[in-house]
């Protein structure tokens, strides 16, 4: 019995410090995995604010140029942006550059954009408008004066 006593304790006093040192490990270990979710997060909310950006970028949206109208079907407008992309929406819809659309005037040709706040009438042009920025080119000239209403 005295035997399995010694050898109990001797044991024991192995196995304690072996248990410690485990401790410390998991809670490091729950450190770095808390981290390493911190760091994954981080990136992925970087990659969605650049795919923003591109986006927005891409659809004219980042320097405020109104889109034209192109045509009008069955209470559908479709807009054409200064990259030549088409985009086509109904009234409450939400557009490329955050545009909402208010009011579709099949008649006249024309419709009322809105955003932020601020409300744009947008008129027909077979010619894409041309974006701030664009190299070679001065806004105002050309076939489309920049405020939403085709030439005379």
């Amino acid at each position: 019995m005295r035997n399995k006593l010694a050898l109990f304790l001797v044991a024991a006093l192995v196995y304690v410090p072996t248990l410690a040192q485990q401790v410390s490990t998991v809670g490091e270990l729950d450190s770095i995995q808390s981290q390493t979710v911190l760091m994954k997060a981080k990136a992925k909310l970087e990659e969605e604010k650049n795919k923003f950006e591109k986006q927005r970028a891409e659809s004219g949206g980042s320097d405020g140029t109104l889109p034209v109208l192109s045509k009008i079907i069955n209470g559908k407008a479709t807009f054409l942006y200064p990259n030549k992309v088409y985009v086509t929406g109904a009234v409450g819809d939400v557009i490329l550059g955050g545009y909402t659309i208010k009011r579709i005037w099949d008649d006249s040709f024309r419709v009322k954009l809105a955003k932020n706040g601020s409300e744009f009438f947008v008129g027909f042009s077979a010619v894409a408008p041309v974006g701030r920025g664009q190299a070679g080119v001065e806004r105002g000239q050309g076939g489309y004066s920049g405020m939403g209403i085709p030439p005379q």
